[in-house]
């Protein structure tokens, strides 16, 4: 009987810290808008000519199955520092004169 009650607490305890853990990989709902989101990212640099020359590498792959996959395989953060990390190029390079 022991056993049980102590069971109880601990697993509750998992229970709420589990979902609140950055290491997760993020789900395919977000991972599509994410995708789409560094779609259109990648069509915004390369239509400013202050901005094309610098697109290159992964982080500005053309492909959604690109970018939907890297997210699969990564957590919300990871996947919300690219996407800060292509808005701050983009910024920089669209305010250059």
């Amino acid at each position: 009987m022991f056993a049980r009650l102590m069971a109880f607490p601990a697993a509750a305890v998992l229970l709420a810290v589990w979902p609140a853990s950055a290491a997760h990989a993020a789900d395919k709902l977000y991972c599509d808008q994410y995708a789409k989101a560094a779609i259109n990212q990648v069509r915004t640099a390369l239509s400013n000519r202050k901005c094309a020359d610098g697109v290159q590498g992964d982080r500005w792959s053309a492909e959604y199955h690109a970018h939907y996959d890297w997210c699969l395989e990564n957590n919300y953060g990871t996947s919300g520092n690219e996407r800060d990390a292509r808005t701050a190029y983009i910024k920089a390079c669209t305010a250059q004169q």
